[in-house]
């Protein structure tokens, strides 16, 4: 039944329809209890499975959302989440689960239309709103509907920020009120088989609209032959209202047996949905003498199943039956239901659940379950170990040694979710002496990890050098003096790091220290390659990636060289040797479940990109990887959003550049702030050069020598382009000491480096310094021997700029065509503008050149190579996971690539792009 209702199914069923083909829908129902969002997503999931759509729906409670992604699993096949690999670190291996559900939605809608559902999400935990948000945010152009139904009061922190998320994307909101009195009338003629009288409308007003309550009041004066039926008129009698709806809602067990609504009060204690075997184990009775009870509340419609487990048939009944018990009565059962669970080998976080619903101050038990249920959650959700622990330092009472292990615990799961000062005042609320030793190393280096996933190299290395301080020598010390060492490098004191870093190299003597050997050997290459020393920093860099191969150590105890080593080889002018060692990254941090560490890849990917021409590419790389760092918690790729940056400005997109330094500066700025001295450096470069495009020379010297400055001791690592500039606007703010100390840093890198582009960038920084027009024109010819061609325009802009100053223009404008001929291909309008201004502005036309056509804004010719082939293989009907893995990048960049192509396109849907490709014998251009 659908009665008063009709105009909010309508609206559900067009928006089924209009998801059919792509692209995808999305829809709450919102609504106080009873309302009747179950009953409409019911008769929408029943239309769906019609018109032959798959349909996936589940429901949150009371009870499982203490569980991480306790709602997904009642929606989902086991199959379709489960996730590959092992944990790398705490908090990260929740992405996998979502992983893994993005990919099977997209497997599932690969076939056809899916409808997934998703209610109660009031109840539902963190994780799995995350999730909630994942599908919405990532598969936008697939035949999905997506649903979720929520109450309107309360509302979590989580629930709020994902309806703003999701709304913001075009989600439509139905807003379920009460039902207007015609409705509840016809209702009630619907149950009584005879229209209610005025006096029996009166009474049912008092439901307030709600077909839940209206529907529970009527079945009690029912029970209570209150209601007759007279000349085909349904009347009740005068009198006081059944009691209040907990008591209305109560009196629907009163029929049954009294060992029935004991047994369901039990029941009501694990939860909404709970396992027979379990409720067994409570009552401490053979699952077969439960039978009479179960079938008869079976019978009753009560519960039914749900899956391998029974529920009850709608929340609020459970919800009645939960508080009709009294206080100390529920916190007994809890106790022994958490007790049996135990002994029958249950769940870790439903035995912890139960004990600390049950405890009291001090319970020692309560506490040891939730310590050990937060170390295992913690793999899925920090949130969740965090709440788990907070109610151990509730229970533990006044024992200062137990309180003091769990803050040990919680301290560094605080730090992982960003609370720095609530982590700071719970570590020094630990008294001296009280930690047993493998807990204070046990917090320290939870500590230290959460630093620098945050980007806090600087503390991140002062509590690496702590922890080696508590420890023997040996291996264990050998690997956190490393670490300590690796996080010097990003901290900036480069120095120092490799200072350590070679200590530790010098006393790791045998096979049992070859993780501290790879993490010594990776930041020596690291802070080799700053100084221009690529080929013993690329020696140093392939012996720590073959440690790590030989060592396989456990996830998290090491750092993956993949990504240092892969900086160098750029730096090295090496961009197919840099991605085959990426994609061996990748594969291992995918084998392992590091997830942490994935946003490195598209990030250096990207880098990679704009330094040898693909800039679409690396555009792609870079919108995927900041997807990624925000969605795992990171904040690391402040080279990404250089990248963009410095596209935008070359292509005079001056907003998006301005939104991307002020972006970074706003994270450089914050409390708690990054310390990663390239990224507060190439924020500052990307500010002075836009400073300089608003015409504020002497702001963006001033800003450029900042930066320069900002990146002392990592200046030339994975990007050279900051030298070159503060070099130029010093000498053009009248500068020449601090242009000249730049351009003898370059020429000192340059010597060292050994490669043509080296070469010619140490020769542009001096030609520029000197004013030497033969040295500018030098720097050119090296340029030649190599592949980074945005760099070889800009020395070949200056080139024609200082031949034109001696008058010779004829070489002047040979020199200008060929910066034009690196520029005009990356679409770097801006400085192929500037190049011929300032040619023109010195008496130099430019003269006639045959310029390449512009690629079009739209149709199959504005594809660029990647875009085309991802296109052809969503034509073939690969998902986007089988596409990564066919062009072995990451799933985000394909689904980045992917928005592209709709918009060149000029489609909505997987299923429309398909299509369109395959309308004809060649591809066809939508305009």
């Amino acid at each position: 039944m659908l009665i008063g209702r009709e105009a909010e199914f309508g609206r559900l069923t067009e928006l089924l329809d209009r998801s059919a083909a792509g692209p995808r829908q999305i829809v709450f129902l919102e609504g106080e209890p009873g309302i009747g969002k179950t009953h409409l997503l019911e008769a929408l999931l029943a239309r769906a499975g019609r018109q032959g759509a798959r349909t996936l729906s589940g429901a949150a409670d009371a009870m499982g959302g203490s569980r991480p992604f306790g709602t997904l699993a009642a929606a989902l096949d086991e199959g379709l989440i489960s996730p590959a690999g092992a944990p790398a670190e705490q908090g990260v291996r929740g992405l996998q689960v979502i992983e893994g559900l993005l990919a099977g939605l997209e497997r599932l809608a690969a076939c056809g239309p899916v409808v997934f559902a998703l209610e109660d999400l009031h109840w539902a935990d963190r994780e799995t709103l995350r999730a909630f948000d994942a599908v919405v945010r990532h598969l936008g152009a697939l035949p999905l509907l997506v649903v979720g139904t929520f109450r309107g009061y309360p509302r979590s922190p989580d629930l709020a920020a994902l309806l703003d998320r999701v709304t913001s994307r075009g989600a439509d909101v139905l807003r379920l009120e009460g039902l207007g009195e015609e409705a509840v009338g016809a209702l009630g003629e619907r149950v009584l088989g005879a229209p209610p009288s005025v006096a029996l409308r009166r009474r049912l007003a008092a439901a307030g609209g709600n077909p839940l309550f209206a529907l529970q009041l009527l079945r009690a004066l029912q029970h209570e032959a209150s209601v007759t039926v007279e000349d085909g008129v349904a009347d009740v009698a005068d009198g006081p209202l059944p009691p209040g709806l907990r008591e209305i809602l109560v009196r629907r067990f009163g029929h049954l047996p009294r060992a029935t609504t004991e047994l369901l009060q039990v029941a009501s204690v694990l939860g909404a949905s709970f396992a027979p075997g379990d409720l067994a184990g409570v009552l401490g009775r053979p699952l077969a003498g439960l039978l009479p009870q179960l079938n008869d509340a079976v019978a009753h419609g009560l519960i039914g199943e749900r899956g391998d487990a029974l529920a009850f048939r709608h929340p609020m009944m459970r919800e009645a039956l939960y508080e009709s018990l009294p206080s100390a009565i529920r916190r007994r059962l809890h106790q022994e239901a958490g007790q049996a669970l135990a002994a029958a080998g249950g769940p870790t976080e439903q035995v912890a659940v139960h004990l600390a619903e049950g405890a009291e101050p001090g319970d020692p038990q309560a506490v040891a379950w939730l310590r050990k249920a937060a170390e295992e959650v913690s793999a899925y959700s920090v949130g969740m170990a965090v709440r788990h622990l907070e109610r151990g330092l509730e229970l533990a009472g006044g024992d200062e040694a137990r309180a003091a292990a769990v803050r040990a615990d919680l301290v560094p799961l605080l730090a992982l979710e960003g609370r720095f000062a609530e982590a700071r005042e719970v570590a020094a609320a630990i008294p001296d002496g009280r930690l047993a030793p493998e807990d204070e190393i046990r917090l320290r280096g939870g500590q230290a990890r959460a630093l620098s996933r945050q980007g806090r190299w600087a503390e991140a290395a002062r509590t690496f050098e702590s922890i080696a301080g508590l420890l023997p020598a040996g291996p264990l010390r050998a690997l956190f003096d490393a670490r300590a060492a690796y996080a010097l490098i990003y901290a900036g004191d480069v120095a120092a790091g490799r200072r350590r870093a070679e200590d530790v190299r010098a006393k790791a003597p045998g096979r049992e220290y070859e993780q501290a050997l790879g993490a010594a050997l990776t930041t020596l290459s690291l802070a080799l390659a700053s100084a221009g020393d690529l080929r013993e920093a690329l020696e140093l860099g392939e012996r720590g990636l073959a440690a790590v191969g030989r060592s396989r150590p456990a996830p998290g105890a090491f750092l993956f060289p993949h990504v240092p080593v892969g900086f160098v080889l750029l730096d090295a002018d090496r961009p197919a040797d840099a991605e085959r060692v990426l994609q061996g990254g990748h594969a291992l941090v995918e084998e392992v479940g590091a997830l942490t560490f994935r946003p490195y890849f598209p990030g250096v990917r990207a880098l990679g990109g704009f330094h040898f021409g693909d800039w679409e590419s690396a555009l792609a790389q870079a919108e995927s990887g900041l997807v990624l760092d925000e969605e795992i918690g990171t904040r690391w790729l402040f080279f990404a959003e250089t990248v963009i940056g410095r596209i935008a400005l070359a292509r005079d997109d001056l907003r998006t550049a301005g939104r991307m330094a002020a972006e970074t500066r706003r994270v450089l700025e914050g409390p708690d702030a990054p310390e990663f001295a390239t990224g507060r450096g190439w924020s500052l470069w990307i500010e002075s050069l836009l400073l300089e495009a608003r015409g504020e020379a002497d702001a963006a010297a001033r800003t450029v020598a900042r930066a320069w400055r900002a990146l002392d001791g990592c200046r030339m690592l994975g990007n050279r382009l900051p030298a070159v500039d503060a070099v130029r606007l010093a000498v053009a703010a009248g500068d020449a000491g601090s242009a000249a100390a730049v351009a003898e840093e370059a020429a000192a890198y340059a010597g060292r480096a050994g490669t043509p582009t080296a070469e010619g960038f140490g020769l542009h920084c001096d030609g520029l310094v000197r004013g030497d027009t033969g040295t500018l024109v030098a720097s050119v010819e090296a340029y030649r021997g190599g592949p980074r061609g945005f760099e070889h325009g800009l020395a070949a802009e200056s080139a024609a700029v200082a031949l034109a100053r001696d008058g010779r223009a004829v070489d002047a404008r040979r020199m200008l065509a060929e910066a034009l001929e690196r520029y005009e291909p990356l679409g770097a309008r801006r400085d192929a503008a500037r190049a011929t201004a300032a040619l023109r502005a010195l008496g130099v036309r430019p003269g006639a050149r045959r310029r390449r056509p512009d690629r079009p804004a739209y149709g199959w010719q504005a594809l660029t190579p990647t875009e085309r082939n991802i296109a052809a293989l969503i034509a073939e009907g690969l998902t986007n996971p089988q596409i990564a893995e066919r062009v072995f990048i990451s799933r985000y960049t394909v689904e980045t690539h992917l928005k592209r192509v709709f918009a060149k396109m000029r489609v909505r849907s997987r299923t429309e792009l398909a299509a369109l490709l395959l309308s004809g014998p060649a591809f066809p251009n939508p305009d």
